[in-house]
């Protein structure tokens, strides 16, 4: 037991010190996002402002592809409204492209029954250049990502109406959500009709 509480500690400690230079770059780089994150702004900033998830004012049709994030940005919004909308998506985008790791690491954990594997790949996702820069760009990758991977995990895990659930909330961050429908079906229990009645309405319910 206190041999396995040291490999545990050990792992917490080299998560920690490859998350932190990224937790700093997303802290202390300069805010540049992508231009397609500046649609999804508009839409967090007219909300916030009173007018609705519009992108014109008084043009009610909304045109936005991920609106889950939308909804975490409006969050962020409400709670520190001086913070510009690009400053929070940038700054505070550490927080899924970490979870991103942690669900990786659960996932090649249960997958290939190797702890040593699963911590040196969610090391090397923490460490990767082009990630750390594609979180930068303010966009809602890392929360779509993390998101399906915890649909997997949870899957795996035999919680399938849980990982319905996320699935259709991932579906709401990008459209593409949609393939853990198929991927999901050969982990079912077919002969569980309730249980299939139930997974299907947790993610038509999100959605």
């Amino acid at each position: 037991m206190i041999r396995k509480n040291i490999k545990i500690i050990i792992a917490i400690v080299i998560l920690t010190i490859a998350a932190l230079p990224c937790i700093y770059s997303h802290l202390n780089c300069e805010v540049l996002p992508e231009d397609d994150a500046f649609i999804t702004y508009r839409y967090v900033d007219n909300i916030h402002s009173g007018d609705g998830p519009v992108y014109n004012k008084g043009s009610r049709v909304f045109g936005s592809t991920t609106p889950l994030y939308i909804v975490w940005l409006t969050f962020l919004k409400n709670i520190l409204p001086e913070t510009s909308t690009p400053s929070l998506a940038v700054r505070l985008n550490f927080i899924h492209y970490i979870l991103s790791a942690l669900f990786l690491l659960l996932v090649v954990n249960k997958t290939t029954a190797s702890k040593p594997f699963a911590l040196f790949c969610s090391v090397f996702f923490l460490l990767q250049p082009d990630m750390l820069k594609i979180s930068l760009g303010g966009m809602e990758s890392f929360l779509f990502l993390w998101l399906i991977l915890a649909t997997f995990i949870l899957a795996l895990e035999k919680k399938t109406v849980l990982a319905c659930a996320v699935a259709g909330m991932a579906t709401l961050v990008r459209p593409e959500g949609t393939i853990c429908i198929p991927a999901l079906l050969p982990l079912m229990d077919w002969k569980n009709l309730k249980r299939l009645f139930a997974c299907a309405m947790a993610y038509i319910t999100i959605l």
